[in-house]
């Protein structure tokens, strides 16, 4: 786990914030989650080539019991073809 969590904050760390923002023309920089997640998601891809578990965006789980409440989470970091979440 401690692994996993180094590569989420070197992800995090390695995010460029050029994509993450959108024009400043009206004085204002502004931020939004999707630039951001997919920001995210392209450095923590990068970094997990050789690794065990993936990460997934937006997998649309609701038919089976994993999430409750119609809650569906941005990413699901796991192992393919298990029942292991990470």
């Amino acid at each position: 786990m401690k692994r996993l969590i180094d590569l989420i904050i070197e992800a995090l760390e390695n995010m460029n914030k050029n994509f993450c923002i959108l024009s400043n023309h009206l004085g204002r920089i502004k931020y939004l989650e999707r630039p951001i997640a997919y920001e995210f998601y392209h450095q923590f891809r990068k970094l997990i080539e050789e690794e065990k578990f993936v990460i997934q965006g937006e997998v649309d789980k609701r038919y089976q019991y994993y999430f409750s409440k119609g809650k569906v989470p941005d990413f699901i970091i796991h192992i393919p073809n298990t029942q292991k979440n990470l």
